[in-house]
């Protein structure tokens, strides 16, 4: 049946319930596990350029300054996410289920099928989060584009929808 289940975790409240889903479906079917979460600059952690002053702007002597801080801002915030799913891992480990994770920058939508293919997943298993109107045709659907691109099964987990979209990393960052 599935021997290996790639579950994408965006950090919204849904990735909980992706993550139960999937420890549960792995016990049930013997598959291992990768856990793949995409950095995106829709991300409300993401180091944004434009709280820098325009690097035209500046004198030449304070641009490099400037690019070291925001280069900081950018390690800070790929560190904070690869804990997140070093955690999400240790948690499916605690379960006794094989896993492995990995975490890239780039298109979701794209990188989630593209990972599916070259890890030869059987299932992708993945939240949606129930985006509509405005903020769908914005942002996009990520889940709408896996289901018509993947190279293997996808399951859906529906989640909350927008109106309690506290993520993760929102969750943890008041917990510390």
């Amino acid at each position: 049946m599935f021997h290996k289940i790639l579950v994408a975790l965006d950090y919204s409240n849904t990735s909980w319930y992706v993550l139960e889903t999937a420890i549960t479906l792995a016990k049930a079917t013997k598959a291992d596990l990768m856990l793949l979460h995409i950095l995106t600059a829709h991300d409300e952690e993401y180091p944004s350029i434009s709280e820098f002053p325009r690097v035209d702007t500046l004198p030449f002597s304070m641009y490099e300054e400037v690019m070291q801080r925001y280069a900081q801002q950018w390690q800070l915030f790929e560190q904070h996410n690869l804990q997140v799913l070093q955690a999400f891992a240790e948690e499916t480990r605690n379960a006794g289920i094989k896993v492995d994770y990995a975490q890239y920058l780039g298109n979701p939508a794209s990188e989630i099928c593209q990972f599916a293919k070259t890890w030869q997943a059987d299932l992708i298993l993945m939240g949606r989060r129930g985006h509509r109107g405005i903020r769908e045709f914005v942002l996009g659907s990520v889940s709408n584009f896996v289901m018509h691109h993947a190279p293997c099964s996808v399951l859906m987990v529906q989640g909350q929808t927008e109106s309690g979209s506290e993520t993760i990393v929102e969750r943890q960052a008041v917990a510390v």
